[in-house]
């Protein structure tokens, strides 16, 4: 059936309030969108042709993996085998078996729920049991059943390009034990990535005893440290913020994205969403709605559920916050010499400073009921800013607790590249991660790695790292997944979280307590066990393997999350923090660009390049997949040279095209460089960013990965040093002349004239609690449900007609009424009597014909 495009006419409850729109084509209402409204199929699934929809066969290629095709671990065997002969315990064919376990991360676990068929995971959900994130779960946690099944990930162990069994791989660390025994660890080094685990923390403690002279380093190409050197310097003491927004009416947030990408952001966004609900209207609830003030560069997740947003670059973030801090001093009439000096930093950027004011005394007014929150992205100096201002509003111990942590015993990836430079690392054991893509460009890992003697790679890909080392004739020593191994692990509050195996490993693999194990010499080296041994030191309780199995069939340990300190903010030590400070803002234009780089919502850091269901997941902003892009905003996308009004380039060449062809975004081709190095890349242009802030995702552009990853996007690596790992000024982008398709939901799915937002501030909610009807086409109920709008939702969802909504419900030439009857020959298939009956009966309908006589049934045969 061919698509109507045409919307009905506007009625005026149509032209209530603002006009929301989906894009800027749509906005603009460009050719290109004109010619996408009337396509027959929006979707674009009729356009199924070369690299469309990215090789139908990347996706099913891991789908075909889980089906059993091609994974040696689920296939059906070839040879006839007997039936069980002693039914394996808890397992019946069909019914599914479910598990307590947690998602690994940097800084916190993710409680989780498995649901296994016969011992073969296959779902996940989060674990009920954590109240702090109610049973939620991210798009990762989501995603990762399918890594397991990857068909891409290592399946063998390796000595350059030869394999080797399981027995020489213990050989080869125990080896390794015994050369660096003698000489107390010298010229022994270990890279890994950061861990929750208080077993793993344990087992670093036993390896360092044992080496002392070896390096243990970590690192993440996403670094959320700062706010613990930033207490740690103030204070003395590594701490964590902890937010309370449950207790919270007013927040500032300065370039944080507390929502979607900070850590703790499934407890934020729970309890944020809390702090909006209200049960009845014309009362005194809606008042105690929350309030979020959003300064950022880039249009995020929170930015996008701000009641107030300020566009500002990230580099003059520390600026604001520093008028923002001498705004609070000035109406707190404190400080007098230390709000100056406030204000000498703060001065050089433009910025409206009446909206400083009223947000300022905003959280002034809600006195222990406020917060600010900043990015951990952003500069130690900024977080000491903000412990500042927390104390002066009376967040501290209120809406933001600070959580003592234990100190930490590594050092940083660029510590060890000093020391390699130097000769120093004879065997250098890479744990996870995947430097040779993702360290900083300036330490030039590559070829660091490269000079070191030995090289032990331990990693769940043959990835760019694992590739350097076999080169090298080093060693690649399969991971195991964290579905197939034994662990533990904190979430972002402490609470101690259990990792336990839902199968036996599928491949020849080695799990990362194991391998600890047997480089410092433990007599068990079995990960089960050393997790119980962990177990042990930290609960009271007296049966201890009772208590432990309590614990993994829970997967949480009860009162065992971090402790919060009391803090006090101290002027004095804050001037003299501050004193060295650099508070010149970065001053951006079109010729001097700053450069935001984040982690990406499809691969993260690149460790989900080959999840195909990721890269299928549209972007919450941009709604693009497959690919990362050049965003930029509508003011820069003029100034350099493109107009996205007429979908043309005005500087480069005549060359002009639909901004939207065919189910993809037709998107100009640029260059953008800092300081010598040039990346090249598709650009998006997305509302919302700050005029002369570029955004850029990292995790695209592998050169060693899986058949789902090859080929998507463009690396951003190569702009990310040791000292600016966040964002970078002084780029300059340039049109090429060229263009890219790139693949984007934004416009699918069209709404046939409905309101996309229906949206009303609490004034107008308390006068006109029934606002939502009487905005947008469809906009009351009896358009949708007829005369049944006052009928059960069970009801309206079992016997109500799909489709057609934007009519009333026909009557069918009264079929409905009451006496009637209806010869089935006739019939037109409306199913009218159907519903009917069985509404009012609760019997199935037989027979030829049928009469329908008030609540009783009578057939003629």
């Amino acid at each position: 059936m061919k698509t109507n495009s045409q919307i009905p006419k506007q009625d005026e409850n149509e032209l209530v309030g603002p006009r929301y729109w989906r894009s800027l084509d749509e906005l603009m209402e460009t050719p290109g969108f004109e010619e996408f409204v009337h396509r027959e199929f929006p979707q674009g699934a009729s356009d199924m042709e070369g690299v469309n929809r990215r090789q139908f066969m990347k996706i099913m290629t891991a789908s075909f993996a889980l089906a059993g095709a091609g994974l040696s671990g689920c296939r059906q065997p070839v040879a006839r085998i007997m039936p069980y002969s002693r039914q394996p315990d808890r397992i019946v064919p069909g019914i599914p078996v479910y598990y307590a376990t947690s998602l690994p991360k940097a800084k916190d676990n993710i409680p989780l729920v498995v649901e296994t068929h016969q011992a073969r995971p296959t779902k996940i959900e989060g674990n009920h049991l954590y109240g702090a994130y109610g049973g939620s779960t991210d798009v990762f946690a989501q995603a990762c059943v399918l890594d397991l099944y990857d068909p891409d990930r290592a399946t063998s162990n390796s000595r350059g390009t030869k394999t080797i069994k399981q027995a020489e791989v213990n050989d080869l660390l125990q080896s390794v034990h015994d050369k660096y025994l003698s000489t107390d660890g010298q010229g022994l080094a270990i890279l890994a990535e950061e861990s929750t685990s208080p077993t793993r923390a344990r087992m670093q403690s036993e390896l360092l005893k044992k080496f002392p002279r070896a390096i243990w380093a970590e690192y993440e190409p996403v670094d959320n440290n700062n706010p613990e050197i930033a207490t740690k310097r103030l204070l003395g003491r590594r701490l964590r913020p902890h937010y309370r927004l449950r207790k919270t009416r007013r927040i500032l947030s300065l370039d944080a994205d507390f929502l979607h990408k900070e850590p703790g952001n499934l407890r934020y966004a729970r309890e944020f969403a809390d702090g909006r609900r209200f049960l009845h209207a014309g009362e005194a609830e809606p008042d105690k709605m929350n309030r979020l003030y959003q300064v950022e560069s880039a249009l995020t997740v929170t930015g996008s559920m701000a009641d107030h947003r300020l566009r500002l670059s990230t580099g003059q973030i520390l600026t604001f916050a520093a008028l923002v801090a001498a705004e609070v001093m000035r109406q707190k009439k404190g400080d007098n010499a230390l709000e100056g000096k406030l204000k000498k930093w703060g001065a050089g950027i433009s910025v409206d400073r009446q909206w400083i004011e009223e947000c300022v005394s905003d959280l002034i007014k809600f006195r222990g009921e406020a917060l600010v929150v900043c990015g951990s992205h952003l500069p130690v100096e900024v977080h000491q800013l903000v412990f500042f201002i927390n104390d002066l509003i009376g967040a501290n111990g209120r809406t933001v607790a600070y959580l003592e942590l234990p100190e930490r015993e590594a050092a940083t990836i660029s510590d060890l590249a000093s020391e390699i430079e130097k000769g120093r690392v004879e065997t250098l054991i890479i744990i996870g991660g995947n430097p040779a893509y993702n360290a900083p460009a300036d330490l030039n890992w590559g070829k660091l790695q490269s000079s070191v003697k030995e090289v032990i790679r331990y990693g769940y890909h043959v990835d760019e790292t694992s590739l350097l080392a076999i080169e090298k004739k080093g060693h690649h020593i399969a991971a195991t997944h964290f579905l197939e191994s034994w662990s533990d692990g904190r979430s972002f509050d402490g609470t101690i979280c259990a990792v336990q195996p839902m199968i036996l490993p599928l491949f020849q693999g080695m799990q990362e307590l194991e391998l600890l194990g047997r480089l410092s010499g433990a007599e068990n080296t079995d990960p089960y066990s050393l997790v119980f041994e962990t177990f042990r030191s930290l609960t009271a309780e007296a049966d201890k393997e009772k208590a432990f199995n309590r614990f993994l069939n829970s997967g949480l340990l009860p009162d065992t999350a971090f402790k919060a300190v009391k803090v006090k903010a101290d002027s004095l030590q804050l001037k003299s923090t501050l004193a060295t400070a650099d508070f010149a803002p970065s001053i951006q234009s079109k010729n001097s660009l700053e450069v935001r780089i984040v982690p990406d919502n499809h691969t993260w850091d690149g460790r989900y390049n080959n999840n195909g269901w990721l890269q299928e997941c549209p972007d919450p902003m941009t709604k693009l997949t497959w690919d990362n892009a050049i965003q930029i905003s509508p003011r820069l996308a003029k100034d350099i040279g493109y107009d996205p009004r007429t979908s043309t380039f005005l500087k480069v060449s005549a060359k002009s095209s639909s901004n939207f062809k065919g189910g993809f975004d037709v998107a100009p081709v640029a260059e953008i460089t800092i300081d010598g190095v040039t990346i090249k890349g598709p650009v998006h242009i997305q509302p919302g960013l700050a005029d002369y802030t570029v955004l850029l995702s990292m995790g695209y552009g592998r050169t060693k990965t899986g058949r789902v990853g090859r080929g998507a996007g463009f690396n951003v690596y190569p702009f990310i040093k040791v000292k600016a790992p966040a964002y970078s000024s002084g780029a300059v982008l340039r049109l090429t002349g060229e263009t890219f398709y790139l693949a984007n939901t934004q416009r699918h799915w069209s709404m046939e004239g409905r309101g996309i937002i229906r949206e009303a501030n609490v004034e107008d909610y308390q006068e006109h609690p029934d606002f939502a009807q009487k905005i947008g086409i469809e906009s009351h109920s009896p358009a949708i449900y007829g005369a049944d709008e006052d009928k059960s939702l069970q009801y309206k969802v079992k016997n109500q007609p799909r489709g057609g909504s934007a009519y009333e419900i026909p009557t069918f030439g009264g079929a409905q009424q009451w006496g009637m009857t209806i010869d089935l020959n006739t019939c037109i298939g409306c199913n009218a009597c159907v519903v009917a009956c069985q509404s009012e009966n609760n019997i199935p309908i037989v027979g030829k014909e049928q009469v329908l006589r008030g609540r009783e049934m009578q057939w003629i045969r």
